[in-house]
């Protein structure tokens, strides 16, 4: 099956968009959210996944992109099978945000601490944690504080690795 890791921004107007207004500006990058694609080969349904305020969630792609405009694309590489993509889907839906992650990240950012005192393993997770998580799933990486991470290490980790 084919999976994209993609960057996004969201479409929403002010005030409702201040968090992304806020993670592009602390980050410095045209983005303030990931999501991942996944195309069905059985029935070429094209679905996509995220976290976000609402926790991990599944969308058509229509209604995501109503919500999100697409900046950035990664396609992986490696074969992933529907079972496969259900397993790591399994352990992660549902999940609650991780908002208190992010308080954690901003001082990481301005080098109060250098790790993420908030976070929760994968109990709560980020839209960029998701990430990480698929890449150590399947391989790609091993990371193990992903709580740690913020969009520019994702971003990072994607050009190296895929």
């Amino acid at each position: 099956m084919e999976v994209t890791i993609h960057q996004a921004y969201s479409r929403r107007k002010f005030p409702c968009n201040i968090g992304a207004v806020c993670i592009v500006f602390f980050q410095q990058t045209n983005y303030s959210h990931y999501a991942l694609s996944v195309k069905d080969p059985a029935t070429n349904e094209v679905f996509f996944y995220d976290s976000t305020g609402a926790g991990t969630r599944k969308y058509r792609p229509s209604v995501f992109r109503k919500k999100y405009k697409l900046t950035r694309s990664f396609v992986v590489s490696k074969e992933i099978t529907y079972i496969d993509w259900l397993e790591f889907w399994g352990k992660h839906a549902n999940k609650q945000y991780g908002f208190i992650q992010l308080l954690g990240l901003f001082l990481k950012l301005w080098n109060i601490v250098s790790y993420n005192p908030f976070g929760a393993g994968s109990k709560r997770i980020i839209c960029n944690e998701l990430i990480v998580l698929f890449l150590n799933h399947f391989g790609y990486t091993s990371i193990v504080d992903t709580d740690s991470l913020d969009l520019n290490d994702t971003e990072d980790i994607l050009e190296k690795v895929l």
